[in-house]
């Protein structure tokens, strides 16, 4: 278990479902996450944060749950993990609507780079986002993380065609940054 100034970290638990569950499929949500706009059971949520313990026992994914005064409101995680290159994949979702712009995302993003480079002494991550998720970028760029390119008309949402933005960072970047994460074990 970690933690930042706002938020507790700690590893995703069944019991999350019934609350991950109230806002998985708005399709105000559903829009940014790479899954799509389709509908996903509880029973698909569950499967998915048993996997998320075993991918972290073999070292192949980092998943958190995370909670705001208690309350569990979202996840944060590495995946695809490169542990010969010491690459990764980043995602992240708060999944109740009344905690976005609150600057949150960007703490817990913070906190996954720290996680990432000087806890599992990681190269690189990288991440995509859409083009329209305007609030996700800014606090991508607002962690440190540059731009490195585009995939055009990448996704077809609320019937137009989006680009996927590639973005990373790296330890060297982060550290020179300076913005160390007090994270308490």
């Amino acid at each position: 278990m970690f933690s930042t100034k706002r938020l507790r970290f700690r590893q995703l638990k069944l019991s999350d479902v019934p609350e991950l569950m109230k806002h998985w499929n708005d399709p105000e949500l559903r829009q940014y996450v790479d899954q799509g706009l389709f509908p996903m059971t509880e029973e698909q949520e569950t499967e998915w944060i048993k996997k998320t313990h075993s991918d972290m026992m073999s070292g192949k994914a980092y998943f958190f749950g995370f909670e705001y005064n208690k309350k569990f409101i979202g996840s944060v995680g590495l995946m695809n993990v490169n542990n010969v290159a010491r690459y990764a994949t980043m995602g992240i979702t708060i999944y109740n609507k009344a905690y976005w712009g609150k600057g949150l995302g960007t703490e817990a993003v913070r906190f996954i780079l720290e996680y990432a480079f000087n806890i599992l002494n990681l190269k690189t991550v990288h991440l995509e986002v859409w083009s329209d998720n305007e609030r996700a970028y800014k606090a991508y760029e607002r962690a440190g993380f540059k731009k490195q390119g585009r995939k055009r008309n990448y996704k077809f949402l609320k019937g137009k065609y989006v680009d996927a933005i590639l973005y990373d960072i790296t330890r060297e970047e982060w550290n020179k940054k300076g913005e160390k994460v007090i994270m308490n074990y």
